[in-house]
């Protein structure tokens, strides 16, 4: 006959306790790696927003121009000045909440701290005289330029 013993109370703490430590070792261990990355992706974030508040671009005029002498707008013209500290790269354009194609320079265009440009954007949708237009750009870092100007 098998003479069974039980654990006694100091082993099965012991072993409760190697358990717990474990266990929490392994938690500790999930936390930083997780609260590092977290704390990577919240730095990355802010440094982008960072440099996005530097940037100062301005729209000084909007001209619409009708190329092909119909009474509507087809063409419009931006004049824009990086007063900001740092270089700007724009990527894109909108007009009244259309993507336009912006037909000169080619973008995307760097800006220089107190450079002056102009581009000249070909509208897909035509504008009549007297419409209020939203335009709006874009830059690399994501900030959007944006107002409002009356056609003609």
């Amino acid at each position: 006959m098998l003479k069974r013993r039980a654990i006694s109370t100091a082993v099965a703490n012991l072993l409760i306790m190697a358990l717990v430590v474990s266990a929490g070792t392994s938690i500790y261990a999930w936390f930083s790696s997780s609260y590092g990355a977290y704390q990577n992706q919240v730095g990355a974030y802010l440094s982008s927003r960072s440099a996005a508040v530097q940037e100062r671009l301005i729209i000084e005029k909007v001209w619409f121009t009708d190329a092909d002498n119909d009474t509507l707008y087809d063409e419009v013209s931006l004049y824009m000045r990086n007063v900001g500290e740092i270089q700007i790269s724009l990527l894109d354009v909108s007009v009244g909440g259309l993507e336009e194609q912006v037909t000169s320079p080619v973008l995307p265009l760097q800006l220089d701290s107190g450079q002056v440009t102009e581009l000249v954007v070909t509208l897909t949708v035509k504008v009549q005289k007297g419409a209020t237009v939203e335009v709006a750009v874009t830059t690399d870092k994501g900030s959007h330029i944006r107002g409002c100007w009356q056609a003609g």
